[in-house]
Formats: structure tokens, C-alpha cells, sequence
């Protein structure tokens, strides 16, 4: 792989708004393994056009032959995915979908971690089918466009002011940035990560890979006390299904943001949490940055500086989250502030018998608007960074937390869990963007993929706290389109429907648990390598034109090709068939790729997935 780096710094000298065009030819050749100077008979020639003004320094790729952004890979984090010439952004209320025939278009907006943008994991990395990478240094104030107004061009813009989320400090707009080349997507992602990703620490726990998480929250949401949670337990019991740890969500505090139980709602919540540990339910809990106003932290946090401050002020800036309008954020810049969260969990492992924790939110959507912290942010997406590196100091030993946001932090070894997903089959945060999600989770170096709660969170759109259950076909796909991902989790039980979907929800539990041992080596190789458990289908065949475009289909390492039916109503779906040949565990015949299967029958209760025929 080659890299042409290039680092352009806006100079405060230049008039403001005067704009300067400076044009830069790139003619990069492509790289071969034996490192032969021999280039390619095409060129793939990239133009810089660079505009800039004393706030902001705009960049613009042209030459990235069209529609070969990847559909699957990591444009800067977001969560999207592309159906035809569909395109779907994640949205806090739901998802915006839009077709375009000229297709993929994402307005300038600036890169930092927000579900209603660009989604709460981001990394700033480009990659293309052409062998075509750009990495943005962190140092960049970034804003990004794609295909804006039809342009069929890749935009990054540096820029600062009071009015952007780079106003800290003295920073001054700039692009800081690496072009690379490669054969092809698959060398070029090795290349790259090997640069600019970090590797994970340690794997995860190896039951959390092996068996099932179980969540109160869509099931009980903020209603659940100790007699529903013993009813939980029991009920996962009854019906003989396998548990590595149960989390407790939401309201089991007195007031958010005081970490410890309400002794009205778990009245001896010690002997309770014992007790189910040594049952076979560690217990893990539900936390987040927030200390609403009416809590008791808040106070003892304020008066410690230990919250992130309003601008030029000592005194904390109030922010508005889902379970509070009025709240303070824990100011993770701030060692001591760090010290003082640490040491309140480490009192509920001692006190409580807690084995885990839940990290909720992170993102930067939930900094008020104006806001300082103990340590300068030129970049805001590093405090993210910053709390996902408490999380992971949370639990080194057991390793069974979980975040939901990320930023450059893929060393912290956390499962990284996708943003509630809606119980429905469309691309608005629903059963069709788990698999995007996830293979773009682990292209973006984040290989212990949690896909959320299987059949998605049970909510309506009037109440946060009121349960409508999945339908029950969608929670059977949901199930199956799950199986072979890192990490099983469930809320809902398989019980609330029926004997049916109870067995078949034991059938792929058991069958996730019968390549568990492969989860776990690929899990340890990630440490290693870096590489993702979930494998888009270029990964192998990085020149396929089909495998550079499928986003309903998967690898489990290299070996294993799964398609669920992700489509209501469906009992049969065209599969591809990659190189090679592979087993169809299903009907037991031996397949020669690549080919498509068309109309290949999966009835309900099945899930077609392949492995490979090795000599």
C-alpha cells in the first residue's frame, strides 16, 4: 500500500472569506504484493481541489470511480447501509430513507458522534471497491459531504468558530489527511488498520461469546424491581435456556445518577445479586454519564468540579437526556472525576455483589451547547474516546461491559453495542440494518459486535416505558439473522409468544453455542490482527462485484456464509454463492461459487448458511 500524506493548515493571515483554489493532481498507482514497479495499464487519478478562508479549509476528492464508495465499510462511522439506490441515515426518532439514482448523498455536516447524524460510533476513514483509502487525522475540525447536490464528489472541509463543534482552544481550520492505495478493498482496509486502527487490548469474556446476555429493559422496562427480576431468572430457568449474565436497566437508583439501589424497588439487593450469581446469573447493571439535578451525586459532583462546566463558567452546563431535561455530564477529562465514577463502581462489585456494568450514551449529541472541560477538546469526539476508556478500567478482569459509542478507542476491549433498534423490518432502525451495522462495526476495528436486543427494543412511539411486543414472525428472523454474531442478547423471552418460537429460539441459541469455539479463536485472533469476527463478503473475494455490494449477507471468519431472510412474509431469498466450494448445511449439497441461488426456499423455522470445503 502506498500513502500520500498530506497536511494543509488554514493560515489567520488571509482576509476573511477570501478564497484561494489550489489544484493538486494525484496519480497513484496501484500496489502489487511482490512490490513490482510495473504499474497497472488504468490510473486512478485523484484531484484535490482545496478551498479555504481564514475559518475553514475545504477539500474536495474527484476521480473515485463512481458508486465504488463501499456499501459496508466505514464512512466515517456512520451506521448506513444501501439497499439498490436506497440510502438510509440513523436518526434518534427513526431513520430517513432516500433514493437516489445517482446515488449515495450526505449533506456537509461536521463529523462528531450524534445518532440523529452520523450515528454514535465514527471513525474518519474512507474506504473504496477501487483501492482507494483516505484517512483524517483527529486533529481535523471535519465536516463531510458525499455526492452532495449530485455532485458525485467525496467533500472534507476543516473548520472551526463559535458556531461549529470546534471551538475550543486556539485551533485554527485545517485538513490533516492520508491518501493510500491498494490492489483492492480487502489489502487496503489491512494496510490502513495496521496504520491508523488500533487493535483491541484483550478478547472478551469468553461466556459472554459462548451464551446468551438477558436485559430487562425492553421486557420490564423502567418497572423492574427484585420480584420481577427473580421472575426473570426463573423464567430463563424453566425454559432451559443458557445465561452468561442478566443486565439490570434502568431505574434500579433512587434518582439518576446515585449509584446505588433504590431499597424500595430492591429492598435487599445484596443477598438478591449473590444469590443469582451463584445460580449461574452474574449481574451486571445499567449506568451512563448523567446526574440529573435532583440527585445526590449532582450535588457532591458540583461542588467538586467534577461535571463538564457551562462556557466560562464554574458551574456545571445542564443538558437534557432521555430520562432527565436537566442534568450534568461527568467531565471524563478530568482524572479525579474519573477516579470518583470508578470508585462508586467498584462499591457496587464490593457491596452489591455486581459483576459488570452497562455504559449508556457517550456520544458527543448529549454536551449542551456551550460547554468547557477540565482538559481542551479540539476535537469534542475525544471525550468520547475518554469515557470508553473508563468503561473498559471498569472491568479488566472480567471484560463483560458494554459501550454504544466509539471514537478511536477500539483498544478499550468493550462489546460495542448498535443504538436501539426498532422492532420492525425496514432500514429505520430495524431488522435490515443489523447486518450493515455490524459489518461496519467490525470495519471500523470494532470486532466484539453486540446487536442489541433480538426482536429490537419493544417500544411504541408514545412511551419510553410501554412494552408492545415484537411480532412474532419478526422476532423468529430476528433470532436467526442473530445466530452467528459475536453476541446473542435477549430481553423479550421466547416464552411471550409460544411452544414454536420457544424451540425454535433454543434450536439456534444451541447452534450459536456449537460454533462458540470459533467465536472465541476468532475473538482472540482480533486481538492479534485486528480483524473483524464479521466479515462483509469482499473480505475474501475483495474483486466480486456481487460481494462488494450485499449487505443481507455475512462471514463468520472466512469459512462460514450465512443468509438470513430478513424480508416479512418471506420463506425463500437469492442467496450468492461465493468462490470456492462450500456445504449448504441446509439441504447438504456441495456448492461451486460463485453463483447465485435464486428463490432458494428457508420455510420460517430455517436459516441457510454454507461453510467452506477446504481440500
Amino acid at each position: 500500500m502506498s500513502c500520500n500524506k498530506r497536511v494543509v493548515i488554514g493560515l489567520v493571515c488571509f482576509a476573511l472569506m477570501a478564497v484561494i483554489l489550489v489544484v493538486v493532481g494525484i496519480v497513484l498507482w496501484r500496489d502489487y504484493e511482490d512490490d513490482s514497479s510495473q504499474p497497472e495499464d488504468r490510473q486512478i487519478r485523484l484531484t484535490e481541489d482545496i478551498r479555504f478562508s481564514a475559518t475553514s479549509f475545504n477539500l474536495t476528492i474527484v476521480g473515485i470511480p463512481e458508486a465504488n464508495i463501499s456499501a459496508v465499510t466505514a464512512r466515517i462511522g456512520q451506521n448506513v447501509i444501501q439497499s439498490e439506490a436506497a440510502i438510509c441515515r440513523g436518526r434518534e426518532d427513526g431513520t430517513v430513507c432516500r433514493r437516489w439514482p445517482g446515488g449515495r448523498r450526505l449533506n456537509i455536516r461536521p463529523s462528531v458522534q450524534n445518532p440523529g447524524q452520523y450515528g454514535d460510533v465514527i471513525e474518519p476513514i474512507f474506504l473504496s471497491s477501487a483501492g482507494v483509502g483516505i484517512h483524517v487525522d483527529e486533529t481535523t475540525p471535519l465536516y463531510v459531504s458525499i455526492n452532495e447536490a449530485k455532485s458525485k464528489q467525496l467533500c472534507l472541509v476543516g473548520r472551526t468558530g463559535a458556531n461549529t463543534p470546534y471551538y475550543h482552544g486556539s485551533q485554527s481550520a485545517s485538513l490533516r489527511y492520508d491518501v493510500c492505495k491498494s490492489k483492492d478493498i480487502a489489502s487496503l482496509w489491512k494496510a490502513m488498520a495496521e496504520q491508523f486502527i488500533p487493535k483491541p487490548a484483550a478478547s472478551m469474556s469468553d461466556d459472554v461469546l459462548r451464551n446468551p446476555i438477558w436485559c430487562t429493559w425492553a421486557k420490564y422496562k423502567g418497572g423492574i424491581n427484585q420480584t420481577l427480576l427473580l421472575e426473570y431468572a426463573s423464567l430463563i430457568t424453566d425454559n432451559e435456556f443458557p445465561a452468561s449474565q442478566i443486565e439490570i436497566d434502568d431505574e434500579w437508583t433512587p434518582k439518576y445518577g446515585d449509584l446505588v439501589f433504590a431499597t424500595d424497588k430492591f429492598p435487599d439487593a445484596r443477598e438478591l445479586i449473590q444469590n443469582l450469581t451463584s445460580e449461574g446469573f452474574p449481574i451486571t447493571v445499567w449506568v451512563h454519564p448523567f446526574f440529573n439535578v435532583d440527585s445526590q451525586a449532582f450535588q457532591e459532583l458540583s461542588e467538586k468540579n467534577y461535571l463538564v462546566r457551562a462556557l466560562h463558567s464554574e458551574k456545571p452546563a445542564l443538558t437534557e437526556w432521555w430520562r432527565g431535561k436537566h442534568a450534568g455530564h461527568l467531565d471524563v477529562t478530568n482524572p479525579d472525576a474519573v477516579s470518583w465514577y470508578l470508585d462508586r463502581l467498584d462499591n457496587l462489585k464490593v457491596n452489591y455483589n455486581v459483576t459488570s456494568f452497562k455504559f449508556d450514551a457517550g456520544e458527543t449529541k448529549w454536551l449542551p451547547a456551550g460547554y468547557e472541560t477540565y482538559e481542551t477538546l479540539p476535537n469534542p469526539s475525544v471525550l468520547t474516546r475518554k469515557y470508553v476508556e473508563m468503561a473498559y478500567r471498569s472491568d479488566v478482569k472480567e471484560r463483560r461491559q458494554e459501550v454504544r459509542a466509539g471514537y478511536r478507542s477500539q483498544n478499550s476491549s468493550t462489546m460495542v453495542r448498535m443504538l436501539d433498534r426498532a422492532s420492525n423490518w425496514s432500514h429505520r432502525r430495524g431488522l435490515k440494518t443489523v447486518i450493515p451495522c455490524a459489518l461496519a462495526f467490525g470495519i471500523m476495528g470494532y470486532p466484539f459486535v453486540l446487536p442489541d436486543l433480538i426482536g429490537g427494543n419493544a417500544m411504541d412511539n408514545i412511551t419510553i416505558d410501554h412494552t408492545v411486543l415484537p411480532d412474532k414472525e419478526l422476532y423468529i428472523r430476528w433470532m436467526e439473522a442473530t445466530t452467528f454474531l459475536p453476541v446473542l442478547q435477549f430481553s423479550v423471552g421466547p416464552w411471550d409468544y409460544d411452544e414454536e418460537v420457544v424451540n425454535i429460539t433454543r434450536k439456534y441459541v444451541q447452534l450459536h453455542q456449537n460454533f462458540s469455539d470459533l467465536i472465541v479463536n476468532l475473538s482472540k485472533e482480533a486481538v492479534v490482527t485486528g480483524h473483524p469476527i464479521v466479515r462483509p463478503l469482499w473480505w475474501t473475494d475483495p474483486t466480486d462485484q456481487a460481494a462488494l455490494t450485499l449487505d443481507t449477507q455475512f462471514l463468520l471468519g472466512n469459512d462460514l456464509l450465512v443468509a438470513p431472510v430478513l424480508e416479512q412474509g418471506a420463506e425463500s431469498r437469492d442467496i450468492y454463492i461465493l468462490n470456492g466450494d462450500w456445504r449448504d448445511e441446509l439441504r447438504g449439497d456441495i456448492l461451486s461459487g460463485p453463483q447465485w441461488l435464486y428463490n432458494y426456499t428457508v420455510a420460517l423455522h430455517e436459516l441457510a448458511y454454507f461453510t467452506r470445503v477446504t481440500a
